[in-house]
């Protein structure tokens, strides 16, 4: 039984990461192609199986388990957004901070500590962009990232959220450095969003283990 479960979890996360993938690609591309696969939504669809797969508990139940996984597609789709065209759909990520905070309670936190995790990660991110954006102008952090902030506050509760933000942090510095090292400039940009959804994910992994 407990086969049968990390197999279907397994499957379950990998469709996730490939539906995230291939719709941030007709995003991008402003319609629906007919091709196969690119190599992010491989990645996408390989990380997602591996991560679900650790994330569902052998006993969960199947509410608990398809909300889940409606959170790694999202979390995959504003990541993959973000790498393709650099971009935060707002008609994605707002309802999607709605519908968690009510859905709290089956993440494991609750609704005040959901609100109470975006309205402090928004805040902080809303004034690390105007003190980004006087000091380096636009471009260094984009409103964007201040929604995905909330978001990944609103996921995370309060009570996780200095672990969110360290891993983010960590994450974005490595981003940064490959991203130097790639364009041989420092004054490269990339874009944020990934690093705060892979912190929400790691965040969420961390607990569960």
């Amino acid at each position: 039984m407990a086969e049968t479960v990390i197999l279907l979890s397994l499957a379950l996360g990998s469709l996730a990461g490939m539906v995230a993938g291939e719709a941030s690609r007709a995003l991008a591309e402003h319609r629906l192609r007919r091709a196969p696969p690119d190599r992010l939504s491989i990645a996408l669809a390989s990380g997602s199986a591996l991560a679900f797969g650790w994330w569902t508990p052998p006993q969960g139940d199947p509410a608990t388990t398809l909300l889940r996984a409606g959170v790694v597609t999202l979390l995959d789709l504003v990541l993959a957004c973000d790498i393709r065209e650099r971009a935060v759909y707002p008609m994605i990520v707002y309802p999607a901070i709605l519908g968690l905070i009510i859905a709290a309670p089956l993440l494991g936190t609750s609704v005040v500590d959901a609100l109470l995790g975006g309205a402090i990660a928004g805040g902080l991110f809303a004034l690390l962009y105007l003190l980004a954006r006087v000091r380096y102008g636009s471009g260094a952090l984009g409103e964007g990232d201040v929604t995905v902030a909330v978001l990944m506050g609103v996921v995370v509760g309060a009570s996780r959220l200095p672990v969110a933000l360290l891993l983010a942090s960590s994450i974005g510095a490595v981003l940064a450095l490959l991203v130097v090292v790639r364009a041989r400039s420092l004054r490269a940009t990339f874009p944020y969003a990934p690093a705060l959804s892979l912190a929400t994910l790691a965040t969420l992994l961390v607990r569960a283990a």
